[in-house]
């Protein structure tokens, strides 16, 4: 939605592509059937693989069940250790790229204008992939991303995320329910670096003015809210 010439909202549709990159099997060819089926193949392209900060491969787990949120790099890495008989039994090897190796070599249809939107969950493994992107980002609108006590945010810092990320031209907040709490530097409390788990939204000011202003009035506007603490 956005605004008309009489300040009504108004229907807005866009020529685009969304790219899905799903590490779990039976997930992604559930995901290729249903884009088949709706006719969306074309628009909604899903590649079998994982992204992190570097190229390689990467083991996941068999699943029987597709949707399964909460399996991620440490699930087979964990099991290889402990019973590696079990591990070849459920594990597949699953090629492992960065977000720019994805979007420069990998990805049926490469574009080089902007990313609109840019959505990570990997299951404690956000600060990876954001390292593997320097590229993607630099013509990314607006990112979400986790952060919580899991998979390499367990040895990694959010201000270090936070400060990489402004280097780039985003201002990161709390991201809640019609409300945005800034976590930049200006705003940085000790208590941030608690591992809790959150999301996190940044807009980029400096491709996109208006999506960075728009999520600074709604910080504003959660501080003058009654009862709101920060």
């Amino acid at each position: 939605l956005q605004e008309g010439d009489d300040d009504e909202e108004e229907l807005v549709t866009f020529d685009g592509t969304v790219h899905c990159i799903e590490p779990i099997s039976i997930t992604a060819n559930r995901l290729k059937n249903s884009a088949k089926n709706l006719r969306w193949d074309d628009k909604l392209l899903v590649t079998e693989a994982a992204i992190s900060k570097e190229v390689g491969v990467q083991y996941f787990p068999k699943l029987t069940v597709a949707g399964v949120e909460n399996k991620g790099l440490d699930e087979c890495k964990n099991l290889k250790k402990s019973d590696p008989d079990a591990f070849k039994e459920s594990c597949d090897e699953v090629p492992l790229y960065s977000l720019d190796h994805y979007m420069e070599n990998v990805a049926e249809k490469k574009d080089d204008g902007r990313v609109h939107l840019l959505s990570i969950d990997v299951e404690g493994y956000d600060f990876d992939v954001l390292l593997g992107a320097n590229h993607t980002l630099t013509r990314t609108e607006y990112l979400e991303f986790e952060y919580n006590w899991m998979g390499s945010w367990s040895t990694q810092n959010l201000i270090d995320a936070v400060n990489m990320l402004d280097e780039l031209g985003f201002t990161c907040y709390w991201a809640g329910v019609g409300r945005a709490w800034r976590i930049d530097e200006s705003c940085w409390l000790d208590h941030f670096s608690w591992h809790s788990w959150s999301n996190v939204a940044c807009a980029n000011r400096l491709i996109n003015a208006k999506v960075a202003k728009n999520m600074e009035e709604t910080f504003i506007k959660t501080l003058e809210e009654e009862g709101i603490t920060y």
